[in-house]
């Protein structure tokens, strides 16, 4: 892990970083915070390395994360498998 302690969203607390399909507005305003966050880069870099990783991470939800592996690697998440067999 990287260190923290001047990431924005340790001021704010964790909830608007873990939204629920229905609260696109967290999604958003957790964004909003994100791309004012000195620690953008190496937050979203450690979520891309973790597949695991949900919720909004350097300004990222999972499923643009998937999306730029997806584009970076060629494939989608558990595609690899499907294919070998």
């Amino acid at each position: 892990m990287f260190d923290t302690t001047n990431a924005l969203c340790k001021e704010i607390g964790s909830e608007i970083f873990f939204p629920e399909k229905h609260e696109a507005y967290l999604a958003t305003y957790a964004k909003w915070v994100c791309r004012r966050c000195p620690l953008i880069k190496e937050c979203r870099e450690y979520a891309m390395n973790d597949i695991d990783i949900v919720g909004i991470w350097g300004g990222t939800s999972t499923l643009e994360r998937n999306n730029l592996r997806w584009r970076k690697n060629g494939k989608r998440r558990g595609l690899e498998d499907r294919e070998a067999s």
